[in-house]
């Protein structure tokens, strides 16, 4: 799949290339973008900036002066055409951007219904105990997919809890479930518990 798909699918845009071979279909996008390019290295070309921030600042000014500077032959400037046709069908931006992520290939999942990675264990539903999986991962979460079908999602471990376990409860078969219970009232109570019975 391409990078981008995941991305559209995100914010939930379409992508809709033009045509091989078609430049009638996006010359007005390509001149939009020449002319903006054009006016902009025109404006800033003599000037030197002592920082890349104050680069990027000029850059900003003479974008805003290009949308703002009126047609030559119909009423209105780039900046009004947008804020009356285009603005009004935007949607905000969501909280969290969207993060490129990293895959990892043939995890076995093991008998204790967890699979490794990066020192750290997630568990996936126990009727994939054995199966193997694939992990999509980012900076703060994990995805684990069977057959390219999301089966379980975790927050990553940070990176100090080397040997750490993402447990979902659900995910785990009876006798593991019980276990766990039975480990959580230990270190609630803080004292020794009598063990599950298998």
């Amino acid at each position: 799949m391409r990078p981008i798909f995941p991305l559209a699918g995100y914010y939930s845009v379409a992508i809709m290339p033009t045509g091989v071979k078609k430049p009638k279909q996006k010359a007005s996008v390509e001149g939009s973008v020449g002319k903006t390019a054009t006016a902009v290295i025109a404006k800033l070309r003599n000037d030197t900036f002592p920082s890349l921030a104050a680069l990027n600042a000029g850059i900003r000014k003479a974008v805003k002066e290009f949308n703002d500077k009126p047609f030559q032959k119909r009423p209105g400037s780039r900046r009004s055409i947008f804020e009356t046709e285009e603005k009004p069908h935007l949607r905000a931006l969501l909280l969290i951007p969207y993060e490129v992520c990293e895959w990892s290939y043939g995890h076995k999942a093991g008998s204790n219904s967890h699979i490794w990675r990066n020192k750290g264990q997630y568990s996936v539903p126990y009727r994939y105990i054995g199966c193997k999986v694939d992990v999509k991962f980012n900076s703060y979460l994990v995805f684990i997919y069977y057959n390219r079908t999301e089966i379980a999602k975790h927050p990553i471990l940070s990176k100090h809890m080397t040997n750490g376990m993402r447990t979902e409860q659900a995910h785990l078969p009876l006798p593991l479930k019980k276990i766990c219970q039975w480990k959580i009232s230990v270190t609630k109570q803080g004292k020794q518990a009598p063990k599950p019975l298998r």
